[in-house]
């Protein structure tokens, strides 16, 4: 009530954080919501704005402890209440990903459009990962071909680096190296991340020649070496 300007997203987050921590087990879920429901209540008598970005910082904290199913129940209980964004989208859709649930992404991402959501190349990059690391590439591609169909999305480098490094794991060098020449056709410029991602496609298919070609192109163009 004296300092509502410290009433902010990183301090709920904190707070959060630290209800979750000091829970019983098998009681975050209601700790988090005891949480949340009393800070809102905080922000709202110190006229603060509390809504999207706060239910944000909600679903990080549980999708950071890996209990992407809390997340989307948290999700599904303050959504009406806090209309999401497209962060809000996003965050639920890495939790999955780093989780490890393709199949629980795949579905979430299915609901989440049929409630509107548009989804931008981070939607698509964490898609895209999440695919590469489950060994379907070629799915990973046909959402490339989706982004350029649609026109108001653009690939970005981190689209491309994540396909090649998507091409080494099933082992087609082929593949990452059409994937990076043809991020100049879409204005990107390769950078060292993307330069290793095709190193690491041609090591991974033994073609150790080419990849040092990739390396002494990195020398040429003053990209650093790591």
């Amino acid at each position: 009530s004296t300092h509502p300007h410290l009433l902010t997203t990183p301090a709920l987050a904190v707070l959060l954080s630290t209800a979750l921590s000091a829970s019983a087990p098998g009681a975050s879920f209601d700790a988090a919501v005891t949480c949340f429901d009393s800070a809102a209540r905080v922000w709202a008598r110190a006229g603060r704005a509390f809504g999207a970005t706060e239910l944000n910082a909600l679903l990080r904290a549980f999708c950071a402890r890996g209990s992407v199913a809390e997340a989307r129940a948290l999700f599904h209980r303050y959504c009406d209440a806090y209309p999401p964004d497209t962060r809000t989208f996003n965050t639920l859709l890495l939790g999955f990903k780093e989780a490890g649930h393709a199949h629980a992404l795949d579905l979430f991402y299915l609901d989440a459009v049929l409630r509107g959501f548009v989804p931008d190349a981070v939607s698509y990059c964490v898609r895209m990962d999440a695919y590469c690391k489950k060994g379907r590439f070629l799915d990973a591609l046909e959402l490339l071909e989706e982004m350029r169909n649609k026109g108001d999305c653009k690939p970005t480098l981190q689209v491309f680096t994540t396909l090649i490094y998507g091409a080494g794991i099933v082992r087609s060098a082929a593949r990452a190296r059409h994937l990076f020449d043809e991020m100049e056709k879409w204005g990107v410029t390769p950078d060292r991340g993307a330069h290793n991602a095709l190193m690491g496609a041609y090591v991974r298919g033994r073609d150790l020649q080419s990849a040092m070609a990739v390396m002494g192109d990195m020398e040429r163009k003053g990209i650093g070496l790591d």
